[in-house]
């Protein structure tokens, strides 16, 4: 198509029938009216799309509006009505003819060989991108509700510290009744007075792309006071790695401020009388204990942020550049592709955003755990259906890499296990063997009965691990960003959640790999029959 056609501004410059002569088999709709909405020309697509409203057959010389039924005919006579007085406009179209199929239609107004006023339509047919959206917004929706639940307040800001988020514990924290009133604010506005110059040079150190762990400050509540806080302060990046917010993690440390200022107090009246000595020093020691006790919790509530926050950064990265990568194909070469492949290509978006969701549940499941709020529930599985429908869930992802999974499963015992901690242990060591796994090769699982426990181990024949890296495993304390020989990106985030679930169901977890060769990680299940012998 010619460029200058396509484009509504040169519309003017042509005449309307040469211009639907050009347009004839394009893919978009297009049709010409006269003032009084007679169709003067359409094309062939336009044509082809009358069978929706069963009026096959209606072509030039019929009046527009008789096409759709009266339900649709006053909006019609309005928006025609209207493009005769504006140059130009667009709306999105949909009816209860249409079984919900949308329409970006545009209305351009020209001048007619008799000088009259007419009205060209161009209409193209955006379903699958407005439902493949629906489903993105829905995705990012469920994924807003962790945020809002964390126990920790969040807010994300822009470069400058205006707030663009606040979660529902940095306005309770301060005493904010309404969302609305951190609106047009600056995140310094909430800074008491004396801490918000080192605030602003530490806004500035994130804005430049560096993040900053641990630092303590004072927030102001809504009556002025003083509120202690600890922060890690970090930086969203754009896909060019360019820094686009600021992250916020705030912690509520009032407690433990004032614990260590009463510490203090205790100090300074140790060494004003001798006499109460020993009675101060019982108490500074129970307060050390508290405070000891206090340290404990804080850490491991920040591992278990850092591990949270981590993994939703891995593990919803690829699926949702699967949903991003399917969606611009299907956008961009919807006409040329089979019903069949665009089936295949839906069905893809749909199940990808379905593993999203239930990667979500499973981490809020975590996110209970680490907070002493997850419940497991130990009942007799089948291990066999559990490794089974997993395999069918993974078997995508393998596929794309040509990779071939072999099941061998020996044991036919049940285990006492949970399900859903079983399943998210099978599913993140398969999915960590396709990762590390070159394409054409291939990934056993097998099961064997041993000692009272169901061994399961996930075999691959991938890049494997030196020492170092083995040691580097299951363990929150040091960095897993790259590992192996070609320096895999990944958190190993995902098999310290394999670690921790294999405990709470009373197994374990490890892994035997030579470099070059491959990996198997193995983790043991109770066997239900010997659960109470």
């Amino acid at each position: 198509m010619n460029h200058k056609i396509a484009n509504s501004e040169h519309w003017t410059q042509i005449d309307p029938y040469e211009l639907l002569d050009v347009l004839i088999d394009t893919d978009d709709m297009f049709c010409l009216l006269d003032q009084d909405f007679k169709i003067l020309r359409c094309n062939n697509k336009f044509k082809s799309y009358m069978v929706l409203y069963g009026r096959a057959g209606y072509d030039e010389g019929c009046n527009f509006l008789e096409i759709f039924p009266l339900d649709d005919r006053l909006y019609w006579e309005k928006v025609l009505n209207k493009a005769l007085t504006v140059k130009s406009f667009t709306e999105t179209y949909t009816s209860e003819k249409l079984k919900g199929r949308y329409f970006e239609i545009h209305f351009h107004r020209m001048k007619l060989d008799d000088n009259k006023s007419g009205i060209v339509l161009r209409a193209r047919d955006i379903t699958e991108k407005k439902n493949i959206e629906d489903k993105i917004i829905q995705s990012e929706l469920f994924a807003q509700s962790i945020l809002s639940t964390s126990p920790d307040a969040i807010v994300t800001t822009e470069l400058d510290g205006s707030i663009s988020y606040a979660s529902n514990k940095f306005l309770s924290l301060l005493g904010i009744e309404k969302v609305e009133d951190t609106f047009s604010k600056n995140i310094v506005d909430f800074i008491y007075e004396q801490d918000k110059e080192l605030f602003r040079e530490n806004i500035s150190v994130a804005a430049a792309g560096s993040s900053i762990k641990s630092y303590l400050f004072r927030l102001k509540d809504i009556n002025g006071n003083p509120v202690y806080a600890e922060s890690n302060i970090g930086v969203i990046l754009n896909e060019n790695k360019k820094p686009v917010l600021i992250l916020f993690i705030i912690r509520d440390i009032q407690d433990r401020i004032e614990a260590e200022l009463e510490r203090e107090k205790l100090l300074q009246d140790i060494a004003y009388s001798r006499d109460q000595i020993e009675q101060e020093a019982a108490r500074y020691v129970e307060l050390n204990v508290q405070l000891a006790e206090s340290e404990k919790k804080l850490i491991e509530l920040n591992s278990a942020k850092d591990k949270l926050f981590s993994i939703i950064g891995h593990d919803l990265k690829n699926p949702i550049f699967t949903i991003l990568g399917f969606s611009q194909i299907l956008e961009e070469d919807y006409e040329e592709m089979t019903d069949e492949k665009k089936l295949e290509y839906i069905k893809t978006i749909y199940q990808t955003a379905a593993s999203i969701q239930k990667l979500l549940e499973n981490l809020l499941t975590w996110s209970r755990a680490q907070t002493g709020r997850l419940e497991v529930n130990l009942e007799p599985i089948s291990i066999r259906n559990v490794i089974n429908e997993t395999v069918d869930i993974v078997a995508t992802q393998a596929e794309k890499k040509n990779i071939e999974i072999i099941v061998n499963l020996n044991s036919t015992l049940m285990v006492y296990a949970d399900n859903n901690l079983l399943e998210t242990v099978v599913r993140n060591l398969l999915t960590n063997a396709i990762k590390f796994t070159n394409p054409g090769g291939r990934i056993t699982v097998s099961t064997r009965d041993e000692n009272g426990f169901v061994v399961v181990s996930v075999e691959d024949t991938g890049i494997g691990l030196s020492e170092a890296d083995k040691n580097k495993l299951f363990r929150i304390d040091v960095n897993n960003a790259e590992i192996g020989h070609h320096k895999e990106k990944g958190t190993g985030l995902g098999l310290i959640l394999c670690k921790e679930f294999c405990e709470k169901m009373g197994g374990s977890i490890w892994v035997e790999s030579t470099l070059g060769k491959g990996s198997a990680f193995y983790f043991t299940v109770p066997i239900f029959q010997y659960i109470n012998k």
